[in-house]
């Protein structure tokens, strides 16, 4: 019997209906600070080594990153309500193959990735120039990657 998640995962990666691009920034190595500069997490090499460890795991059971174009949206900031899944971003591919590696003329540390477009969306996610990633802090998963216009919180 066929392994539906691992052909699934071969067939966005061989069929030749995705573009794809190879070593997108996603994330760098940086410090976060609460607005009184206490420390509250460190994204060092050994972390963003655990972060691709577990995202890559997760990608062997068919499940990658998907790409979207901007942020999922958990909550409407009017009413504080969930939003419906149908109102959410839509999908326009898949990342994965996670690695650290340096980029850049001053060769930050940071996650690169590999992103696969499908062929009749790559000139419209061009007009999303710009990565940033949602990541789930428990579990250190790179769930989504957001395609934005505007300028990301990390400078990549």
């Amino acid at each position: 019997m066929p392994d539906h998640a691992i052909e699934s995962l071969k067939r966005i990666k061989e069929s030749g209906d995705y573009v794809l691009v190879s070593d997108a920034v996603l994330f760098d190595a940086h410090d976060e600070y609460d607005e009184d500069g206490n420390l509250i997490r460190r994204f060092g090499r050994d972390e963003l080594q655990e972060i691709c460890d577990n995202t890559n795991k997760r990608a062997e059971n068919g499940d990658l990153a998907i790409i979207g174009l901007g942020h999922t949206i958990p909550r409407d900031p009017i009413t504080k309500k969930p939003v419906p899944e149908k109102d959410q971003p839509e999908p326009v591919g898949y990342g994965g193959n996670l690695r650290v590696g340096t980029f850049g003329p001053e060769q930050k540390t940071g996650i690169l990735g590999d992103l696969w477009i499908p062929k009749d969306r790559v000139e419209e996610t061009k007009t999303y120039p710009r990565r940033s990633i949602e990541l789930w802090p428990k579990t250190k998963i790179i769930d989504w990657i957001a395609l934005l216009r505007k300028a990301p919180q990390r400078d990549l």
